[in-house]
């Protein structure tokens, strides 16, 4: 006959519990414009919308922005896209994503949110 071997049931840690650590951001965006200022994202996406969006995490008081610009987002398996869905374009590295279509992104590359070659330097 075989023996069933018993669980040791495990005992109730009694240390105290240890202090969560804070949530680290998965990207950093360095906004190039005035007023300069670094966007951390920490949720997995993050909506880049006109001011009075009031789903976009990131306004832009300017009328040429798209209610709903862009969305930038880390899937599962830790790549960031930017999914373009404004009507006056989205640019990684001054080339267009296009409308309805996402662009992989990775570490120092270039989003504007219009034409760069219409922007100003």
């Amino acid at each position: 006959q075989e023996e069933s071997e018993e669980a040791t049931p495990e005992l109730p840690d009694e240390s105290p519990a240890p202090q969560k650590a804070p949530q680290k951001p998965w990207a950093r965006l360095i906004k190039m414009a005035e007023p300069f200022r670094v966007v951390e994202i920490f949720d997995t996406q993050l909506i880049i919308g006109r001011a009075g969006n009031s789903n976009a995490q990131e306004q832009i008081n300017d009328e040429k922005i798209s209610l709903t610009h862009c969305k930038i987002f880390c899937a599962p398996d830790g790549t960031v896209r930017v999914l373009d869905q404004s009507s006056n374009g989205t640019f990684v590295n001054r080339k267009l994503v296009g409308k309805g279509s996402m662009h992989p992104l990775d570490n120092g590359d270039e989003l504007t949110l219009l034409n760069p070659k219409l922007t100003t330097e």
